[in-house]
């Protein structure tokens, strides 16, 4: 259904928060922003040494680990 976002998705591109991989302390802090399976586009990304965060055009000024985040898989 879904596989994880690449971490050089671009602005304005859709992903979904899969409310999986990362710290359990990651997952609870975005569940109080956001919902799993919900669609967000993304805003910016920053891409680490060790991770890549992702901010969102429906939650602005907020950051999330990238390995939350799914795209469909085709077919």
């Amino acid at each position: 259904m879904y596989e994880v976002a690449d971490i050089y998705c671009t602005p304005g591109q859709k992903v979904f928060y899969l409310d999986e991989n990362g710290y359990e302390a990651e997952r609870e802090y975005a569940r109080k922003f956001l919902s799993k399976h919900q669609e967000l586009t993304i805003w910016q990304t920053d891409i680490g040494r060790w991770r890549t965060d992702f901010q969102f055009v429906e939650c602005p000024n907020v950051w999330f680990n990238s390995v939350m985040f799914g795209v469909k898989k085709d077919g």
